[in-house]
């Protein structure tokens, strides 16, 4: 099993999407999706954590039973890019949504264990820190702890959907291989993290500054809403190179190979 080569990774995430009309498309679609989950929460009057009833949790629970169904149709077309992305262009778009049918339930759960090891805790002392009003030292100090152990496990289950997706495996198989898998990379993947963040934060932040620029002399409802509206869109968009960066970790890791060759076809 070799180390994972923080170059190929962020190469792979960044030029991956943009070098295969397939994957373009379904990022297209991820940023229609963010567009529709925005209009949908404006309609019913959510646009912040605080405005539903005065109430941050009554909010909070609003703007989660909104976005559930987004979410859901997200985590689909998520999958259908991790096929691609592995198959290259040996699998079409319709083979890979076909697939994505198939392993949309395991990996749906993987998605939800993933997320009830590595961010519930850091939610639940954030949540527990609001209902006190704390700012303790002691409270500070948890919610640093939380925060360190969130963005590890983070790291160490970041190939788990993969596992599950292209790896066949159930939830708790396709966690657990991936904290084996990821043992001796933790500081490599972080790194290549890091790097694809920095990259896509500027991606993101240069169409906003111009959409902000562009409406400078606009009502001030229209300052507010056109850079969100971009800053939705375009992090919809991008949010597919992070599965791009998720397959490739596990290319590396898994199949040994330094990274994707998706416009050659990829080899099982």
């Amino acid at each position: 099993m070799s180390g994972v080569d923080i170059g190929s990774t962020v190469t792979d995430s960044i030029k991956t999407p943009f070098k295969d009309s397939t994957l373009l498309m379904i990022g297209i679609v991820l940023a229609l999706i963010s567009v529709l989950q925005v209009i949908a929460l404006a309609v019913i009057g959510v646009s912040s954590p605080f405005k539903v009833a005065g109430n941050p949790f009554v909010s909070m629970l609003t703007i989660f039973l909104v976005s559930l169904p987004f979410s859901l149709i997200t985590i689909f077309f998520a999958i259908t890019a991790y096929f691609r992305a592995w198959h290259g262009n040996s699998i079409s778009l319709a083979q890979a949504i076909a697939s994505a049918a198939g392993r949309y339930l395991s990996a749906l759960a993987t998605s939800i264990l993933f997320l009830i090891v590595s961010v519930v805790p850091l939610a639940i002392i954030l949540i527990l820190v609001l209902a006190t009003n704390s700012h303790s030292a002691v409270a500070l100090l948890f919610e640093l702890l939380s925060a360190i152990y969130t963005f590890y496990m983070i790291v160490r289950l970041s190939i788990g959907l993969s596992y599950s997706i292209i790896g066949n495996k159930d939830p708790i198989s396709s966690l657990k291989s991936s904290w084996h898998s990821t043992s001796g990379s933790f500081w490599s993947i972080l790194a290549a993290f890091i790097l694809i963040g920095l990259i896509l934060f500027v991606a993101i932040l240069i169409p906003v500054l111009i959409s902000g620029i562009s409406v400078l002399f606009a009502a001030p409802e229209v300052q507010s809403v056109v850079p969100n509206l971009v800053a939705d869109i375009v992090s919809g968009f991008f949010s597919i190179c992070g599965y791009v960066a998720s397959v490739s970790i596990y290319a590396q890791l898994v199949a040994g190979n330094k990274g994707l060759t998706i416009n050659a076809g990829k080899a099982q």
